[in-house]
């Protein structure tokens, strides 16, 4: 048995792993994250984003391999990890508003969550996608500076990306 780090609105697989004692009963979030779970570059080991424990769920699933070397690019679907294409970067950030961009018409109306880390405070935030649109936008405000975000586009791998304000 393998378990998997989830985040609670999309089903998104953030992180997986395999623990010896299984005990009486599974251990819960806080045990496995702490204050959150720290999602870093790959390539610079660099943290972009840390995701609150309130936003994970801990899911166990029959042992994969697949999903073990590369958690980040499933989601769970009827419980089930599915591996999901790359989104590309699909985050856009003026200052006035989040821009969200899919490779292709959204086949139903999606809400999209965005982890925002770089400003005074962490922001969570939701931007919808109507049916048939390929860009989903919603005001929000943000100085100048350096933000890193955590994309979760239903149908999508997550996206992981370092965004600029001018």
């Amino acid at each position: 048995m393998m378990d998997l780090l989830v985040y609670k609105d999309t089903g998104h697989v953030l992180a997986a792993g395999l623990r010896q004692d299984r005990g009486d009963s599974d251990p819960d979030v806080e045990e496995f994250v702490g204050d959150g779970l720290i999602l870093r570059d790959a390539a610079s080991g660099e943290t972009l984003v840390t995701v609150p424990p309130d936003h994970l769920e801990l899911r166990t699933i029959d042992q994969r391999d697949d999903v073990l070397m590369t958690a980040r690019s499933f989601v769970l679907v009827d419980d089930l990890p599915e591996q999901k294409t790359d989104p590309g970067d699909p985050l856009e950030l003026d200052g006035a508003k989040i821009e969200v961009t899919l490779p292709a018409a959204a086949p139903e109306n999606l809400a999209v969550s965005v982890l925002i880390e770089g400003g005074p405070q962490p922001l969570v935030h939701q931007v919808d996608l109507l049916k048939g649109s390929t860009v989903g936008t919603e005001a929000l405000n943000l100085p100048s500076g350096d933000y890193r975000a955590l994309v979760l586009i239903p149908g999508y791998r997550l996206s992981l990306e370092k965004v600029t304000v001018p």
